[in-house]
């Protein structure tokens, strides 16, 4: 069978393998942590794939399946970069970089009574979400607070003023920082869940966001931040781990973390431990 080896620009060791067939595309490629393969027609919702941990293939795992897909000779170049990935610059930098959120999670001081309070909430923004309904344009989430209404829209945020500190500014458009799944209001903030978290205020000043954190704790990407939901006066945010690299024990791949407004995350605990 014919296959077409290596990204453009890829050093001596190749990554990526990719074969036609019968009007199907079928892929092979290695990731710092995964081999994955499979194959689309075109389109995303004709994609399907499977992966596998780097020491799971080498200890003899699915090597023949890769070996029907593509060939022995693919077969024995994957099993090569894996052995030798310290030679691949991208994985060298990811590795890197697992060391950098590594020590960043363990920085933050473990509180167990979190995953308690997370689970029976007094107040869970995802209830919030889109509770305004529209006919003809897009759902709305819709908070309000003193003499501000919150408008939340995909990526936008539209704050509303009753009584405006400037008498002509009557509204306030600021861009999130992703889709936002999730938002409550408490002590005169509102609280957003949107892959990140922003804490902003009344009138539309940022206090907080995990967004300047993304480069050495992943979250935001990794792990991303997908509700806030408050215990009296302590509001936290519920992460999920989305997969892209192995399960960290750690920080498992659901938890809570403690936010303050002025001091930033300040606790974390894991929800449960799941095993994949």
């Amino acid at each position: 069978m014919k296959v077409e080896r290596g990204y453009p620009g890829e050093d001596r060791l190749t990554t990526h393998w990719e074969r036609q067939s019968h009007g199907s595309t079928h892929y092979l490629w290695i990731d710092p942590y995964y081999v994955e393969w499979g194959s689309h027609r075109g389109t995303p919702q004709s994609d399907s794939s499977e992966r596998i941990l780097h020491d799971r293939l080498l200890e003899g795992e699915d090597q023949d399946r890769i070996a029907q897909e593509f060939g022995s000779d693919v077969l024995q170049e994957v099993l090569y970069t894996v052995r030798h990935g310290r030679e691949v610059p991208r994985f060298l930098k990811e590795w890197r970089a697992a060391k950098t959120r590594f020590e960043f999670w363990k920085s933050i001081p473990i509180d167990r009574t979190l995953a308690i309070l997370g689970a029976r909430p007094d107040d869970d923004g995802s209830r919030y979400y889109c509770n305004v309904r529209h006919e003809e344009v897009s759902d709305e989430t819709v908070l309000r607070a003193e003499n501000v209404e919150l408008h939340l829209e995909l990526w936008h945020a539209r704050f509303l003023f009753d009584r405006p500190r400037v008498p002509f500014l009557r509204s306030l458009t600021v861009d999130l920082d992703g889709n936002h799944s999730a938002a409550l209001v408490h002590a005169g903030r509102f609280y957003i869940a949107d892959n990140h978290l922003q804490i902003v205020g009344l009138h539309g000043l940022e206090h907080f966001s995990t967004r300047n954190l993304e480069p050495r704790s992943g979250l935001g990407t990794l792990y991303r931040i997908v509700n806030v939901l408050r215990s009296g006066d302590r509001v936290m945010a519920e992460y999920h781990d989305y997969q892209f690299i192995p399960l960290v024990s750690e920080i498992g791949d659901r938890g809570y973390l403690e936010i303050h407004p002025d001091r930033g995350i300040v606790a974390r605990c894991v929800a449960e431990p799941v095993r994949r």
